[in-house]
C-alpha cells in the first residue's frame, strides 16, 4: 500500500527546499529526514557543497558590506566582475535572490517584470542574486532569458558569503538599499494575503523621495 501521506509530506518538503535560498535543507531548517525524502537526480548537482563562510550580519539601516561576484550574463570580460560598490550613487538598488526550481519565485515573474519597467529610468539599479548550489548557471540564466527579464545576474553560489551575510533562508527575499549604500528593506515583495501592501515599492519610493522607509524588514515567504 502506499503511504500517500508520507508522499505529500516528501513532495512539500522537497517544493520548500527548492525554495531555500542556498539549495540547502539547512536553510529552512529541515532535519535529514526531512532532506533524505527528496528524490533528485545527481546530475543536479551543479557546485560541491559550500562550507559556511564567518562573516558579519546585515542590519537594517547600516551599510552593506561589499561584495564581488561573477556576472552570469556577462558576454565580456569588462562586465564580467560586479561589486556592490558599483551601485553605490544610484538612487537605490533592489536586489532579489531567485531560484529557478522554486514556483514562488516565478509568481512574482510580472511583478519583477513591472519593477523592471518602473524604475529603469528613475536610476534604480535592479539585481538578481543566485544563491542555491543546486541549480545551474544555465537553467536560471535561460529562464531570465525566457522570461525577458533582463538584469545582471550575480553568481553566489560558489560560497554563498553574500547569503549567509544577509540571512535570507527562501526564495524570493528582496533587498532595497539605498544611493550610500545603506539596507533600508529586507523581506517579501508583498504581503501574500493582502497585496495592496506593496513593501518592496513603498521602501523604493521612500528612498527616492529622501524619506523614512515605514515597513523595513518582513518575513520573505517561499
Amino acid at each position: 500500500m502506499i503511504d500517500t501521506r508520507s508522499r505529500r509530506k516528501a513532495a512539500w518538503a522537497a517544493a520548500l527546499i527548492a525554495c531555500g535560498v542556498t539549495g540547502a535543507a539547512a536553510a529552512l531548517g529541515f532535519t535529514a529526514r526531512a532532506a533524505d525524502a527528496r528524490q533528485e537526480p545527481k546530475a543536479a548537482q551543479a557546485t560541491a557543497t559550500p562550507k559556511p563562510v564567518p562573516a558579519e550580519k546585515a542590519e537594517i539601516d547600516q551599510p552593506v558590506r561589499d561584495f564581488a561576484f561573477r556576472n552570469i550574463l556577462a558576454e565580456d570580460a569588462k562586465n564580467a566582475t560586479i561589486k556592490l560598490s558599483d551601485y553605490k550613487g544610484k538612487k537605490a538598488v533592489i536586489a532579489v535572490f531567485m531560484a529557478n526550481r522554486c514556483g514562488t519565485t516565478w509568481t512574482y515573474e510580472k511583478k519583477i517584470g513591472n519593477l523592471i519597467k518602473d524604475y529603469k529610468n528613475k536610476d534604480v539599479a535592479i539585481l538578481a542574486i543566485h544563491s542555491n548550489y543546486q541549480e545551474t548557471d544555465a537553467e536560471i540564466k535561460g529562464q531570465l532569458e525566457q522570461r525577458n527579464l533582463i538584469v545582471p545576474l550575480l553568481d553566489d553560489k560558489k560560497d554563498q558569503a553574500f547569503v549567509r551575510y544577509i540571512g535570507a533562508a527562501v526564495t524570493p527575499t528582496f533587498l532595497v538599499i539605498d544611493k550610500n549604500g545603506i539596507l533600508r528593506y529586507q523581506g517579501s515583495f508583498d504581503q501574500r494575503r493582502d497585496e495592496s501592501k506593496t513593501y518592496v515599492r513603498n521602501a523604493v519610493d521612500a528612498v527616492l523621495a529622501n524619506k523614512p522607509v515605514e515597513v523595513k524588514s518582513t518575513r520573505a515567504f517561499g
